[in-house]
């Protein structure tokens, strides 16, 4: 007699009170569906989990690179407008040059505002020919040398660079504006006129 209780129990378990057939079956089905979808989602965290450790492995095995990056091309002043002024390639983003130009008419300027001297403070003397300074340019392949073209008269106020933009801010001869240039290919971007408010 309790053999037959007991094997009769799980029978009445299957069919839950309340279910119909349909429901049943339908309720064995969602059950099936959201095993497998367990088993999938696992079997894709493990996934993940192996490729992370494999390329962390195979990363260690390889050898160390090094890229070299080539030197950056230096600005200069057209050849009728002056000498070239020599910036320094390693400069930061922000970072002013020091070095002196000759403007149309022999002037000499500086980058820095408020040098006194600019052959005196940066070293290098501005020549009144206009000539370029021969050890810089003779250093230099004919193709990292992009010309630097400013309205005649003009008074550089401050470099800065940034990744492969240089940004020239200029005065002079009733202009005021920034000139953005390209150091990979040494062509000017664009000129920003700035026009001051009336006081």
């Amino acid at each position: 007699m309790s053999t037959t209780d007991t094997t009769a129990a799980p029978a009445s378990a299957a069919a839950a009170p309340g279910l119909s057939p349909e429901e049943a079956r339908l309720q064995r089905t969602m059950k099936i569906v959201v095993v497998a979808l367990g088993v999938l989602l696992f079997a894709g965290l493990a996934a993940i989990a192996g490729r992370i450790i494999y390329l962390a492995s195979a990363r260690d095995a390889q050898p160390s690179v090094v890229a070299v990056q080539p030197p950056a091309p230096r600005l200069a002043l057209p050849p009728g407008a002056g000498a070239a002024s020599d910036m320094p390639s390693g400069a930061g983003a922000g970072a002013s040059t020091g070095d002196a130009a000759t403007a149309p008419g022999g002037a000499a300027y500086s980058a820095h505002p408020g040098a006194a001297s600019a052959g005196a403070s940066t070293g290098h003397p501005a020549d009144p020919s206009g000539a370029a300074p021969s050890a810089s340019r003779a250093s230099l392949p004919p193709a990292t040398v992009a010309p630097l073209s400013l309205p005649a008269g003009a008074v550089i106020r401050s470099v800065s660079i940034s990744g492969d933009r240089l940004a020239v801010h200029f005065e002079g001869a009733g202009a005021e504006g920034i000139a953005v240039y390209d150091l990979a290919s040494g062509r000017p971007l664009t000129v920003v006129d700035v026009t001051r408010a009336p006081d």
